[in-house]
């Protein structure tokens, strides 16, 4: 029996750490394993912590894929640079369900909108990240990078 493991990764890189008595912390998340044997996609969560000393609204956005450069058509590069996997970056409230509603910058895709409602408090920023299934792909690592920006 042979076992193939599948491993990604996508770097959130930040603009915008902190801004007028505010603090980021860098989202949290596993993706987990994927088998083109399967048709089966993989989804992760990524929660960001946002805490102002004051009551705050901000926006937050997503810039494009650094392997293709576009929001609507992202990918994961593997180890082996001709190995790419299509995924996406999601805002929907059913994380489980399909992704209707891209994260990305307005016009390619939605932003995120919150306030800090009190000072000291945390908000946090929910976003999920859906590597589509059935895709061939080779084993090992699979990773891309994206600037996360938070704005006043």
């Amino acid at each position: 029996m042979h076992i193939t493991r599948w491993i990604f990764l996508i770097s959130v890189l930040f603009s915008g750490i902190s801004w007028a008595g505010c603090s980021v912390s860098p989202p949290q998340a596993a993706l987990g394993q994927y088998d083109p044997a399967t048709a089966s996609s993989v989804r992760g969560i990524f929660n960001l912590a946002i805490s102002c000393s004051e009551v705050t609204s901000f926006t937050v956005t997503a810039g494009p894929s650094q392997t293709t450069g576009s929001i609507s058509n992202r990918q994961l590069r593997g180890e082996n640079p001709s190995s790419v996997l299509n995924y996406q970056l999601c805002i929907d409230a059913n994380w489980g369900g399909p992704c209707n509603t891209v994260f990305g910058t307005p016009p390619n895709g939605n932003a995120l909108s919150g306030t800090v409602t009190r000072p000291g408090a945390i908000t946090q920023v929910v976003f999920w990240a859906m590597v589509y299934g059935d895709q061939p792909a080779m084993p090992g690592w699979h990773d891309d990078y994206v600037v996360i920006t938070v704005s006043p």
